[in-house]
């Protein structure tokens, strides 16, 4: 029970007592009054009397005047006891008996005085003897004298009770005081306790506080909270001393000041908002390049996390200078490249000299020599073709590997390197065989494509039985053509297949000493063929063999720019047997696939073509919470090149606030048959649904609208007024619905954008929370309120409309 309740308690019991004592002392005072009252009028009484015989004794008017005061008095002082005696049956009676012997006595009284009056004198003196009067006054006294002895006894018993009543008040006020004491003592106890816990929580916390700080004062990265603006709140002393400013300088101030170039007040606001970081979960890495105070630039890892606060989510940046790290990169770039070119030089001389020894240049050598010649030839040409692998792969990385692409003969170059290979088979006794190809023209680098066949083939070869044959199968396709080279060795360990082209991936560690391999073949072919836009899969089943496929892109078909194809897809990532076979199946419908190899090959891709799509595939469903998928999402929104990302696990959400067109496959993962008819269908550009403009700044009007409208038409979500601009400039569109409260201004801007549409103005929705003006009214089909329209309304005036439109076209084409 808390205290106040118990002082209340306390209170309402001392209250009681002393509304006992107070109700025994009124009863007293009552008592008294009473008493007074009766001998108040016993004096009356007398006074009556008195004035009476005065004057029936002198005749004289004056002492009439006593007589006339006490018969006044008589009759207040009965009211008064009246008043008094209401609620007592007893002195009721006793004050009726009272009232008519007093009237008794009054009236006697009167009538001497009259006839005293009227000159009769002898006959009132005569009433006077007959003692009438002295009778009526003894029984007045004798009654009031019996209610006087009995106020006596009620004031006897009232004042005992009030004597009890005030020792009870007094004992419960002491106990009551002591209570409070004892209370006031525990309580005392408790705050003191309670402040002394206290005292020892601050100091922890400042214990923990400084130790806190000490943490990030002594932290080698910069360490900077941000508030959801991009405003600096806090940095350490790591961030002092790599930006070179005051502290005063940072904190309040934006953090786009430290990027470079410098960002615009708002921009970082808003980057921080689309990354959507969920306090508690991982955040974003992202690498970026900053600017210190005397303008000097340096690049950076920036990890961006999210922490709640009680006034809300706030930012924690944490800041790595990794211009060491690059420049250690490219000394270790330069090192491998320096050391491989430099061992090439002995190991081609010592690869020479024992070639010409074992083709007897030196004279006959015996049987045991040659042998061990031939095993150091073997060793020498193994360890060219390791140096050789980590010289590409180093390459590759670096974005320093040139591609030569042009229209080459398929079947020429396949041939070609397995015409190479032929000896290496022979030594393994595996035959190798070629079918199909003869006439197909692929877009590639020859060199590059003869070295994919000859590591395809040469893996094939190390892993097929004695006797085995390879096979290499050439098919055309209308987009793509399709190398396939297969083995019937034991096929790949299932736990393998998802690292596979992983480098130095080998199944078994035993596999490098008998097979002789390096691990970073089938990596170099990958990364190989997603720079000639060509996609690489594999099919596997142990015990029977695999079979890996090599899709490139007709030159037929690169003929024609396939950045103005309605059809022209760009694959992103995916290598797991979920998207085996993918680029062919969607190749043999008719659309044109490039692929990617990640996020960044897709950049570098789009930076000198355009595509329909970007179909975005993640073997993992972490991927997408990667800093680098997350920074390519967000690229692509930038550019409004519309996204279909793929995983089993991606939020729809996620994909509608990074994307321009979101389909909603709904199956996890997507059926082959499922995906290709979604792309037909966004490849298709509305043909028969209309294309609806959707531009509203909040994600879930959007995706309900999409929801919403997803069986009626083709929607494309934008969340600006630029965002807008950009996809009028590369897509047809039928209908608008439009917001007017945008982030970057009013929905209404966009109208004579629509009405300058060539084909004819766009008929446009308003559907928003606010009401439009006259003009906004007059300029558009149609207008609706958020809070009060629902959204079967909408989709019927889309439905409306559309059908409207679809008519308008109808009858036009007619009359032409």
């Amino acid at each position: 029970m808390s205290i106040p309740a118990i002082i209340l308690v306390f209170g309402f019991v001392l209250y009681r007592q002393f509304q006992g004592a107070e109700h025994f002392r009124m009863e007293v005072e009552r008592s008294h009054q009473r008493s007074a009252q009766i001998q108040s009028l016993l004096s009356a009484l007398k006074d009556l009397e008195t004035g009476q015989r005065g004057y029936l004794i002198t005749g004289q008017e004056r002492f009439l005047e006593p007589y006339r005061d006490g018969d006044r008095q008589i009759d207040r002082t009965l009211a008064k006891l009246d008043s008094m005696m209401s609620n007592d049956e007893d002195a009721m009676r006793d004050l009726a008996m009272l009232k008519r012997l007093s009237a008794d006595k009054q009236a006697f009284a009167d009538r001497a005085v009259e006839l005293q009056q009227s000159g009769d004198r002898s006959s009132a003196m005569q009433a006077i003897a007959s003692g009438e009067g002295k009778r009526s006054m003894d029984a007045i006294r004798a009654l009031a004298g019996h209610m006087l002895d009995q106020e006596a006894v009620m004031l006897k018993v009232a004042s005992r009770e009030l004597e009890t009543a005030s020792r009870q008040m007094q004992i419960v006020a002491y106990s009551l005081l002591s209570a409070l004491l004892l209370l006031l003592i525990a309580s005392s106890a408790y705050i003191f306790r309670a402040m002394e816990a206290r005292r020892i929580a601050l100091a922890k916390w400042h214990d923990a506080s400084r130790r806190r700080e000490a943490i990030l004062n002594s932290a080698m990265d910069a360490i900077l909270t941000l508030n959801p603006s991009g405003t600096i709140e806090s940095v350490n002393s790591a961030a002092l001393d790599m930006f070179g400013y005051p502290q005063e300088d940072l904190v309040r101030r934006d953090v786009g000041r430290l990027f470079d170039p410098p960002a615009q007040i708002g921009v970082i606001a808003q980057a921080l908002k689309d990354l959507n970081i969920e306090p508690g979960r991982p955040g974003e890495m992202r690498e970026l390049r900053l600017r210190r105070q005397d303008g000097s630039r340096f690049p950076s890892d920036v990890a961006i996390s999210a922490m709640q606060l009680e006034s809300g989510i706030s930012y924690v940046a944490v800041v790595r200078d990794i211009t060491e790290r690059k420049r250690v990169e490219q000394l270790k770039s330069e090192f491998v490249s320096t050391v491989s070119h430099e061992l090439r030089t002995p190991l081609t001389s010592i690869s020479g000299a024992l070639g010409l020894l074992a083709g007897g240049a030196a004279g006959e050598i015996g049987a045991k020599p040659l042998h061990l010649i031939e095993i150091a030839r073997k060793n020498c040409d193994r360890l060219v073709r390791l140096i050789n692998d980590i010289l590409d792969i180093e390459k590759i990385a670096s974005g320093r590997m040139r591609f030569e692409n042009r229209d080459v003969g398929l079947h020429e170059i396949v041939a070609e390197a397995m015409a190479a290979n032929q000896g290496f088979a022979d030594g393994f006794g595996v035959h190798l065989s070629l079918t199909g190809g003869a006439g197909l023209m692929v877009h590639a680098d020859p060199d590059r494509l003869n070295q994919v066949v000859t590591n395809l083939v040469s893996n094939a070869v190390k892993f097929s039985p004695p006797d085995g044959t390879v096979e290499v199968v050439i098919e055309p396709g209308p987009v793509m053509h399709r190398i396939s080279v297969r083995d019937h060795g034991d096929g790949i360990p299932e736990a393998f297949r998802s690292r596979i082209f992983d480098k130095f991936a080998q199944a078994d560690a035993s596999d490098s000493k008998a097979k002789g391999g390096t691990g970073l073949g089938l990596s170099i072919v990958r990364e190989i063929v997603t720079r000639m836009s060509g996609r690489v899969s594999f099919e596997s089943e142990e015990g029977s063999g695999t079979i890996f496929h090599v899709d490139l892109p007709n030159a037929a078909l690169e003929l024609a720019p396939i950045a103005h194809s309605r059809r022209s897809i760009l694959l992103v990532g995916g290598h797991g047997s979920l998207f085996d076979g993918l680029g062919s199946e969607l190749s043999g419908k008719g659309i044109a696939i490039s692929n990617a190899s990640d996020p960044r090959n897709a950049l570098e891709i789009l930076a000198k073509r355009s595509f329909t799509a970007v179909l975005l595939l993640l073997d993992d469903p972490s991927d997408a919470e990667s800093g680098e998928h997350a920074h390519f999402r967000a690229r692509l929104a930038e550019q409004q090149i519309p996204v279909i990302s793929i995983h089993d696990a991606q939020d729809m959400a996620d994909a509608q606030s990074n994307s321009i067109v979101v389909l909603d496959l709904k199956q996890r993962p997507p059926s082959v048959d499922a995906l290709i008819g979604a792309v037909n269908e966004m490849a298709r550009s509305g043909e028969h649904r209309p294309r609806v403009l959707h531009v509203d700044d909040d994600p879930d009007i959007l995706n309900l609208v999409a929801t919403a409208l997803a069986d009626h038409a083709l929607v494309l979500s934008t969340r600006s007024i630029a965002a807008a601009r950009a996809v009028l400039r590369t897509s047809p569109v039928d209908l608008a619905i439009l917001d007017l409260a945008l982030e970057d201004g009013c929905g209404a801007e966009l109208i004579p954008d629509l009405e300058r549409r060539e084909g004819g103005a766009v008929q446009t929705i308003i559907f928003s929370a606010q009401d439009c003006d006259d003009q906004t009214a007059r300029a558009v089909s149609a207008h609706f309120v958020k809070a009060s329209t629902p959204l079967s309304r909408l989709v019927e005036a889309v439905e409306h409309l559309a059908e409207r439109r679809r008519s308008e076209a109808s009858e036009a084409s007619e009359a032409a």
